[in-house]
């Protein structure tokens, strides 16, 4: 009685075994090529140069922080920081606020630049005082993790 629901569902996966991986490779081949994940980084251009001093101390860390600016564009100021240990907290963000934290909370003037990916230029956001403050913060913990002083830059 059951012997035929049995056949028909031997051929069904029979057919499915040939045919999912099939389906599976022509959609991987079929989708439209993706952009280098690479480019979306901003390179330090070949013209820029070493434009000021690191920051005085981070706080909580030892990180190296690279300043770099580009004498084409008015206000055009990469950072490289690199970290001297891995960095303990998730997801880190920097961030540039004109005004100093208060305990863990980001103030409400800090200003989105970029994730920390160690040795990767991160473009400052435009300001008309570059002196304040760099934050690294954790996403995920939503807390001020450590900061920097940042001396005003040309």
């Amino acid at each position: 009685m059951i012997q035929p629901f049995r056949s028909a569902h031997r051929h069904t996966f029979l057919a499915l075994a040939v045919l999912l991986p099939a389906v599976i490779v022509l959609g991987l081949y079929s989708r439209p090529p993706q952009a280098n994940r690479g480019t979306g980084w901003p390179q330090i251009p070949v013209s820029a140069r070493s434009c000021a001093t690191p920051p005085s101390k981070w706080r909580a860390h030892s990180i190296r922080t690279e300043f770099y600016c580009t004498p084409a564009q008015a206000g055009g100021i990469y950072v490289v920081l690199t970290p001297a240990d891995a960095l303990p907290e998730p997801d880190l963000l920097l961030y540039w606020s004109a005004s100093q934290p208060a305990g863990e909370r980001l103030p409400p003037d800090a200003r989105l630049a970029g994730p920390l990916i160690t040795g990767r230029a991160i473009a400052l956001p435009q300001v008309p005082n570059q002196q304040g403050y760099l934050l690294l913060i954790s996403l995920p913990n939503g807390r001020v993790v450590d900061v920097a002083p940042m001396e005003k830059l040309p």
